[in-house]
Order: C-alpha cells, then structure tokens, then sequence
C-alpha cells in the first residue's frame, strides 16, 4: 500500500477542504470535536479501569465486559455509561422506559483483554498499515480483540510475525481476509471499492432511519478515517456501532461529531 508525507501547508488545506464538507459550516455552525469509537471507549476506561468492552446486542440490552464480571457492579457502569454517551443513553437505546439508574438495563460479561491494553496494542500494530496488504486495525469491542483486516492470504500470513515482535499475544488479534469478498487483488483497489461500498451502505435507507444520526459525509482523500457522521448526541453511538458492525463498515474508519 502506498505510503505518502505531506507538508503542513498541504495539510492545512485537507483540513479546510474537510471543513467545509461538514454541513452548515460556512453558515456560522460550529461542531465539536470530531471522535472516533476508541475515544468513546477510552472514556469509559478512564472511569472503568477494568472495563474490556461495551456494546449493544441484536436485543437492545448494553453488554459491558469486564476483567472481572461482578454483576453487583452494574450501578457504577451505569454511571460510567451516562457520563460518557448521556443520561438518556440506554432508554433512547432501547426504546423502553427504564431508567439510567435501572441496573437491569444492562448485562456484565467477563472479558479478557482492557480497553487500555486493546487501544495500547492497536497503537504499536498502528506500523502494518505499512505492511502491503494491511487495509485496517481496528479494535472489536464485541469479540475482545484487534482486528486486522488484509487483502490476501499473504498478508495474512505475515501479520502474526509482526504481532509476535511486538510481545502481543496471538489470541488478541484477528486477521481477516477481505479479498474473499471481491475478485480484485490490489489492496489499494480492494480498499477503494470497499469504500465506496460502505458509503453507499452508510446513505441507506438502514443509516437514514437510525434515531441519532443527522448526516453521513464521505472524504474520499482520507483512507484513515474516511467517513464522517454527524450525531445529536452521544447516546447514539453505541446504536451506531451495532449497525455498523452489523453492516460490515470497520468502525477505526468513522469520526462522529455534532452541532454544539
């Protein structure tokens, strides 16, 4: 995959030009500061130190998974969880009348990596990117794990090498091959019609029901976090990232931001 530098006046402008894609901008609009998922999780880490995990099921129900799955924790999840994604989070999630405070709104799992180890892990595998074939590394919230997408079967094969070097354990990494999924071979090309796939999955009818979410825009000269998605608030995130997992969209590829 190709690598490029930049100069700080090449780069200011890609900021301008991201700028003015975000709606409303040059009417007077101001944002907040763009997020991706992991600074939502990183949140919760710093309140949860233990904390492996947080997402919500096919079901509606908040999974929290912990290093050590005390159920009589769940009062300070909830805590945890209002402070970061908003006290009406779990009864906008799950369309009942249960309060923030309800504990039973939520299920405590036993995990096996933290947050901070997970983030910690992706940082120093951040390096594949420049590995040909390596497309993308995200961190899984669902199934514990960094996963590292590749195009072909031999990057696949050099991703645990590299991982080893790093002291990572092999069971915390996940290497998919997306090349199964489309006849073309160059990653670049694969990772192009990709993105373009996922946008037009993001501008469905599926994204454009979701409570929460206000606009989709796509940079298309941003590989690294290509998809830009306005919110009205946090407590749409973890809904957000239900469908985007069950869509297939990498989550590492998505900054969200809303109106302030």
């Amino acid at each position: 995959m190709r690598r490029h530098t930049y100069s700080a006046a090449a780069i200011a402008l890609v900021l301008l030009l991201a700028a003015q894609c975000l709606p409303g901008l040059s009417q007077g609009v101001t944002f907040t500061r763009p997020l991706t998922f992991d600074d939502y999780w990183a949140q919760m880490a710093d309140m949860v130190p233990d904390l492996c995990g947080v997402y919500l099921d096919p079901y509606g129900q908040v999974q929290v998974l912990l290093l050590e799955s005390e159920p009589a924790r769940a009062p300070q999840l909830v805590q945890a969880l209002g402070r970061v994604f908003g006290v009406e989070v779990l009864t906008d999630i799950t369309g009942t009348s249960r309060a923030l405070r309800d504990p039973g709104a939520l299920a405590v799992q036993p995990g096996v990596y933290s947050v901070r180890a997970l983030l910690d892990m992706k940082q120093r595998l951040l390096h594949l990117l420049e590995v040909k074939g390596v497309l993308y590394i995200d961190v899984d919230e669902m199934r514990n794990r960094i996963l590292v997408a590749v195009a072909d079967d031999f990057a696949a094969q050099l991703v645990p090498l590299h991982v080893r070097h790093q002291g990572i354990p092999d069971g915390a990494i996940v290497v998919e091959v997306m090349a199964e999924h489309s006849p073309i071979a160059e990653e670049e090309d694969l990772l192009a019609l990709m993105l373009e796939e996922w946008h037009k999955v993001l501008r469905s009818e599926r994204f454009g029901a979701l409570p929460g979410l206000v606009q989709v825009t796509y940079i298309r000269n941003d590989r690294l976090t290509p998809f830009r998605i306005e919110i009205t608030s946090p407590s749409a995130v973890l809904l957000l990232a239900r469908e985007l997992r069950a869509t297939g969209v990498p989550l590492c590829l998505v900054l969200t931001y809303q109106r302030e």
